[in-house]
């Protein structure tokens, strides 16, 4: 005998199914959303930690060589630490006549010491703003003899010398295509 009155209700309506699909998709939009900010925000977070790094190391050259700032970056032999010298002979470690120089180094975990990367060396050393802009946020600028200046994004100025301090000029992303400038002191 057949029964006609009988309801199989094993499974789920299609109305159930889309609710559950857009709920997921919601879900999925949210994190992919958040995913690439999250990123974004540990990569300036490395910025600004070897930018403190590196003004630690340029800090104590100074201290440790009679209030001479470093004239080189190279990179370490063995890592991709930056090192702090007086010249660029043997990549900073050695002298021509094979005496040990006086050198710091500085950890990197964002920029690169190692041109043979994709962008090359992304730390540059100089005494002068003759010629420099804000650098991209793959280049950090470390400028001796200067202090920031008290306006945000503004590049430091000759009124603001200082024997014994260096700065570090440096963007990071911005969710726009505007980058944050940044000037740290060290």
């Amino acid at each position: 005998m057949l029964k006609l009155n009988k309801s199989d209700n094993k499974g789920f309506t299609i109305i159930e199914t889309m609710i559950v699909l857009a709920i997921a998709g919601l879900i999925l939009l949210i994190v992919f959303l958040a995913v690439p900010a999250l990123q974004r925000n540990a990569r300036n977070t490395q910025r600004k930690n070897d930018a403190a790094s590196i003004l630690a190391g340029v800090s104590s050259f100074i201290s440790n060589n009679n209030g001479n700032p470093p004239t080189s970056v190279g990179k370490a032999a063995t890592n991709n630490d930056l090192l702090l010298c007086v010249d660029i002979a043997s990549l900073c470690n050695t002298s021509p006549s094979g005496t040990t120089k006086n050198t710091e180094s500085a950890k990197l975990g964002y920029y690169s010491m190692d041109p043979s990367q994709a962008g090359g060396a992304g730390v540059t050393l100089a005494n002068s703003l003759s010629g420099l802009a804000w650098p991209d946020v793959a280049h950090i600028i470390i400028l001796t003899g200067y202090s920031c200046p008290d306006t945000q994004g503004s590049l430091p100025t000759a009124t603001n010398l200082s024997s014994r301090s260096a700065v570090a000029l440096f963007s990071l992303e911005s969710g726009g295509n505007n980058p944050n400038h940044q000037c740290q002191e060290q």
